[in-house]
């Protein structure tokens, strides 16, 4: 975990420093704050579903504009999970990286480096396991504003589903659907 922590903390430098060094078109520049401030959108996902499964999830993110093209962004991700009629719930959490490129009017691709901690149930008494999934995949991005904030439809594909093995980590399935709000 403290190597996802220092990779986290290193990337947070990394979009401070390329603020801090950017160059403004305008004869009078904006500091360094404004300029952040002015790029950086906040937003992600959630979800919740009620029924014999009860599923709320909490993905909250915030990406840098590099560009009118390219985002940066990094988030973290809360879910939880209880089975109705059995004694099992589950609370997992973790975080993620990940880039995002508009290739062409609101096409996009990403890739997205995401770290989860989840209950193994399969083993008593029941331990937390780690899970790395490490997803490409693109959609569709509609800007929602001038700003640069957008909703985004997203297909990924988790490329190391076939390492944890099928029903071994948090996933069920290498696919998973995304829609994210950034604003």
């Amino acid at each position: 975990m403290r190597r996802e922590i220092t990779f986290f903390l290193g990337l947070c430098l990394v979009f401070a420093w390329a603020a801090s060094h950017a160059q403004a078109d305008t004869s009078q520049k904006p500091s360094t704050f404004e300029r952040i401030v002015e790029r950086t959108l906040f937003g992600g996902s959630f979800g919740v579903q009620f029924g014999n499964v009860t599923l709320i999830n909490l993905s909250p993110a915030i990406a840098y504009k590099l560009n009118e093209r390219v985002f940066l962004g990094a988030g973290f991700t809360y879910q939880y999970i209880n089975w109705g009629q059995t004694p099992f719930d589950a609370h997992m959490y973790g975080t993620r990286v990940f880039p995002i490129v508009d290739i062409w009017k609101g096409i996009f691709a990403t890739a997205e480096y995401e770290w989860l901690n989840y209950p193994d149930f399969g083993s008593l008494p029941s331990i937390r396991r780690n899970n790395h999934a490490f997803f490409l995949g693109g959609g569709y991005l509609q800007r929602l504003n001038k700003r640069g904030g957008f909703v985004q439809f997203a297909l990924l594909y988790n490329l190391l589903f076939a390492q944890a093995g099928a029903g071994q980590g948090a996933y069920n399935s290498p696919i998973a659907y995304r829609i994210s709000f950034f604003f």
